[in-house]
């Protein structure tokens, strides 16, 4: 009966482990950066440029999801037609996908 040094056999299950850590770990970096943010500024249609606050800080109309806000909704936004509050089917910023996907990496977003 062969029996194996019970150094090496705990050193492979270790290796093996942070294998997966580091495979799971970059699969929620990935869906991190498909799950990105989507930024939308108001836009003044009379001076041709965003809108600014008091500060002179761009407005934001929305936050949503690039990935799972549909494309209709993208194609709004491209068009400077998109109205926040007719719309339903956009998704917000962080989407249950992303919030799954930071709390797996310890709660920190990436951008």
């Amino acid at each position: 009966m062969d029996v194996a040094d019970p150094v090496s056999q705990w050193r492979d299950k270790v290796n093996a482990a942070s294998n997966c850590v580091g495979a799971m770990h970059t699969a929620l970096v990935a869906i991190q950066e498909q799950h990105a943010e989507l930024t939308i500024y108001e836009w003044d249609h009379d001076s041709g440029d965003f809108g600014l606050n008091s500060d002179g800080e761009k407005i934001v109309v929305a936050r949503l999801c690039l990935e799972c806000t549909p494309e209709s909704i993208k194609e709004q936004i491209d068009d400077a037609a998109y109205d926040a509050a007719g719309n339903y089917d956009d998704v917000p910023f962080p989407c249950p996908t992303r919030k799954l996907a930071d709390e797996g990496l310890g709660g920190g977003e990436r951008g």
